[in-house]
């Protein structure tokens, strides 16, 4: 947060920073005012994340069969260390793929790749083997 004081009446600069206003303040030098503005100024970090997913149903596939394919492309939290990074992922029934592509957006890094038939990706997930 900065501030800045100036004379109400002819904008001349009277005080800049951080400390204490004067309660009663000297006559402006340069035309005699005692009004004063104050003005502050706030500035707050504001992260913005955005992601993209989304299912296709086929409603010739009875329910346990469906969605065909879901995708999520975008943001997500990390949950190991609760980091932001960048996701691709595709799942598709027909084609029997899965795809996912993970990015720390900080320094381009590829922290994880897995492209293979989606058969094969098994033990992930939900469907990990659980620890005693």
């Amino acid at each position: 947060m900065s501030r800045e004081v100036v004379c109400s009446n002819c904008g001349m600069l009277i005080n800049k920073g951080e400390g204490p206003i004067d309660s009663l303040p000297d006559p402006c030098a340069s035309c005699g005012s005692i009004a004063r503005t104050v003005k502050l100024v706030i500035c707050e970090k504001l992260e913005l994340h955005e992601a993209l997913k989304g299912k296709v149903k086929d409603k010739n596939f009875p329910s346990k069969k469906n969605p065909r394919r879901e995708f999520f492309v975008g943001d997500e939290i990390r949950a190991s260390d609760s980091k932001w990074m960048k996701k691709e992922r595709d799942i598709d029934k027909d084609n029997d793929k899965y795809r996912e592509v993970v990015v720390n957006p900080e320094n381009g890094e590829l922290v994880h790749h897995c492209e293979e038939s989606l058969k094969d990706h098994i033990g992930h997930g939900s469907a990990k083997i659980k620890k005693n």
